[in-house]
Formats: structure tokens, sequence, C-alpha cells
């Protein structure tokens, strides 16, 4: 019996999952879903590829050349408390993307330009340092016409990289209201608004990839930093 959770996540920056494009990698991620839902380190150990890369975190086990299954495991998920299995399973409930990958990797052995999955799905949305751009981390978080709580709600955005106000030198402008911090962003549509600063990030700060290797799909990356 196939258990496996998503959440109705509703934001017009996020494309649809891609994860049905290819009925293998679907069978991956439902096995992937249910692992992470029992938090099983054992069946996900058994979804890794032989070397995984992790970085932009301060638990990075190997560099360059990636840590093995069993260091990957004990960085991160060694125990049903950490952090990371919710992470995880937020990043498949938004969705995958299925991308053409132009990194060169140094621990494992496939070609550039390999058609790769990518979670979450809005992560080829955003460019690093692309200060134009904010990252919602949140569930239908409210956007205000006004930098205030008592200000009418225009509309609920969820997960995903939206434009956002910058000043002059580049930085991404804030506005006080309330004891809050708020950043002004826009949607596709042309209508602006104003959400918490604490729901966002200038950062990407996860992202996983998984490629097939010799007939099947593996984890071959995993990036997050938990202290941004």
């Amino acid at each position: 019996m196939c258990i496996l959770f998503f959440n109705n996540i509703n934001s017009q920056s996020i494309s649809n999952d891609e994860s049905y494009l290819d009925n293998d990698f679907w069978e991956f991620k439902i096995r992937l879903a249910n692992c992470v839902i029992k938090k099983d380190k054992e069946a996900l150990k058994n979804l890794l590829y032989d070397k995984v890369l992790d970085c932009w975190d301060a638990f990075d086990c190997a560099g360059p050349e990636g840590c093995n299954k069993e260091q990957f495991i004990n960085t991160f998920f060694k125990t049903k408390k950490s952090k990371h299995w919710d992470i995880l399973q937020k990043s498949i409930q938004i969705g995958f993307r299925k991308v053409v990958d132009t990194t060169n990797y140094k621990h494992i052995n496939i070609k550039r330009d390999t058609v790769v999955f990518e979670a979450p799905s809005f992560s080829k949305d955003f460019v690093t340092n692309d200060a134009s751009k904010v990252i919602i981390l949140a569930e239908n978080l409210n956007l205000r016409k006004n930098p205030t709580l008592k200000s009418t709600i225009l509309t609920k955005i969820s997960y995903g990289a939206y434009n956002c106000e910058i000043d002059e030198n580049g930085s991404i402008t804030t506005y006080f209201g309330d004891k809050i911090e708020w950043i002004k962003i826009s949607l596709n549509d042309g209508v602006t608004g104003y959400v918490s600063k604490k729901f966002t990030s200038a950062y990407l700060d996860r992202k996983i990839k998984v490629a097939k290797i010799n007939g099947e799909w593996k984890i071959i990356m995993y990036l997050c930093n938990l202290n941004i």
C-alpha cells in the first residue's frame, strides 16, 4: 500500500510538479516520500548514490568529493528528531522540476548536460546572488496592500521565487510597521504588496538533485543551510 501525502500549495510562481514526466522517477519519488514520512534512515540510504554532494551547511562532511552513504545519514538524518526530515519532506511536497544539469561533478561519473530532477520545483527560477528576487518560505502567506497588520489582504502566496523591491545599492528594501519588518514584492500579474520578512530568504538555502545512474534514480546532491 502506498503512503504518500502532498499539500495543495497554491503559488503562481511554482510550476506544476514535473515528476510525472518520467514513470521511473515517479516511482522513486513515492519511495522517497514514504521513507521520509516514516523517518526510515535505512530506506533513505538505499535511495542515495554511493557519494552524495553536500554543502551550504556547517556539517559539510566531505567537500567537493561528496560523502559516503553512512557519513551522509549520520550527519543529517541520524535521529528522527533531525530537522532535515521536515526539510526534505517539504521539498518533496513542493515538487520536482526536470532540468538539464550543467554541473561538472567530481564525485560522480555523469556527463555534463545530463537531465536530472531537482527540488524544490522553484529552484531553477531563482538565480544565486540575484538581489531582485526573494524566496517565500511559507504556505498561504498573507500579501498585504500596505506594510501593516491592519492592511487589506490582497491574496495569499506560497513557496516560490518572487520579484522584490531593491534600493539604489542593490539591496532588498525593507519597511517597518507594527514592529514588523516587511518586504515589497510583485506577482506575475502585476499585483504588488507586502509580506513579513521573517518568512523570506534572500538565499536558496536547500536543494535536492536526483540523477539516473546505471538505470536507477539516486540522490546525488543535498544542499541545506540551517544557519541562514
